[in-house]
C-alpha cells in the first residue's frame, strides 16, 4: 500500500511543470473533427516520442467503458511510434490512480517544430486494469466507411490491426520502451532532456 501512494505522489509531482518547459500542439484529426491539445515534451527523437497531457477544465467527461470515464484533470502518458499505425496511452484519474493502456489507431504522424498532427482512423483498444481489453468504436468505422471517409478496403485493414493490437493487450505484449514504465520514468525523462537539450 505504501508503495502505491508513493507511486501517486510521484504522479502528482509530475504534474508541476514550468511555463519553459517544451510543449507541442498536438492536432487530432479524425474525418472532419479536429481538436488540438497541448502536450509536454518528454522525449522526442526518431525512434519514440513520449508526451504528458493533463486534460483541461474544458474536457467534456467522455465514457471509455462502464466503469471508466476521462473528465479534466486525468494524466494522459503517449507513447507515439513514428512510422508506426498507432499510439499508445497510460491513462490516470484525477488521483493519479492507473486506469489502463488506451491503444489509437492511427496513420503515422507528421511531426512539425510546432505542431504534430495525428490522423485518428475510428477504431480503438482499451484495456483496463481490471477486465479484458476491448475494441471501441467500431460503429464509428463503419460510419466513416459509409460516410466515404475512408475505403472499404482501408476499414478491413484498420479492423485487422485492431485485432491483432487486441490480441496482444490480452498477453500483456507490449512494446519494449512500455515495460520499462514506472511513475519515476517522467522525472528521469525531463532531467535527460533538460541535460542533453533532446527538445
Amino acid at each position: 500500500m505504501n508503495i502505491l501512494r508513493a507511486q501517486r505522489f510521484t504522479l502528482r509531482e509530475a504534474r508541476n511543470f514550468s511555463k519553459n518547459t517544451p510543449h507541442i500542439e498536438v492536432a487530432i484529426c479524425r474525418g472532419d473533427d479536429v481538436q488540438s491539445f497541448d502536450q509536454e515534451i518528454l522525449k522526442n527523437d526518431e525512434y519514440l516520442k513520449i508526451t504528458l497531457q493533463v486534460l483541461p477544465t474544458s474536457f467534456p467527461s467522455t465514457r471509455i467503458d462502464e466503469s471508466t470515464v476521462l473528465d479534466a484533470g486525468c494524466l494522459l502518458i503517449w507513447y507515439i511510434f513514428p512510422g508506426r499505425w498507432y499510439e499508445i496511452g497510460l491513462f490516470f484519474d484525477q488521483r493519479d490512480v492507473f486506469l489502463g493502456h488506451y491503444i489509437n489507431l492511427i496513420r503515422p504522424p507528421t511531426f512539425g517544430v510546432t505542431k504534430w498532427v495525428v490522423e485518428d482512423l475510428y477504431l480503438d483498444v482499451w484495456a483496463p486494469v481490471v477486465g479484458p481489453p476491448m475494441l471501441l468504436d467500431e460503429n464509428e468505422l463503419d460510419e466513416a466507411v459509409t460516410r466515404g471517409k475512408l475505403s472499404v478496403e482501408e476499414a478491413v485493414e484498420v479492423r485487422e490491426l485492431g485485432h491483432v493490437m487486441l490480441a496482444r493487450a490480452a498477453k500483456h505484449h507490449w512494446p519494449q520502451p512500455l515495460q520499462k514504465w514506472s511513475p519515476e520514468l517522467v522525472s528521469q525523462l525531463r532531467l535527460q532532456r533538460d541535460l542533453v537539450g533532446t527538445v
